[in-house]
């Protein structure tokens, strides 16, 4: 029974798995999710992405980050001009 909903909502995926021997494989399945997610008629807007591109073992990390209705792609130290929709 939830009493009070959270003003933020993060929403990890499971996208490596293991096998019987312990050998980890990324789960390359594209994932679709929607700028706006409803539940219990409380509305949350998709804001920020982490992606993680490569390997179980090697792999590289960025941000897709949504500010004035802009998405922005942060890598490292550096920021990229607007991304389309």
């Amino acid at each position: 029974h939830i009493v009070k909903s959270a003003k933020c909502l993060f929403i990890k995926l499971k996208r490596f798995n293991a096998d019987l021997f312990g050998n980890y494989e990324k789960n390359c399945s594209l994932v679709k999710a929607p700028h706006l997610l409803m539940i219990f008629r409380n509305k949350y807007e998709q804001l920020a992405i982490l992606n993680q591109e490569g390997s179980y073992n090697q792999g590289h990390y960025y941000a897709l980050l949504k500010q004035n209705g802009q998405w922005f792609k942060y890598e490292d130290t550096e920021m990229s001009s607007k991304m389309h929709k």
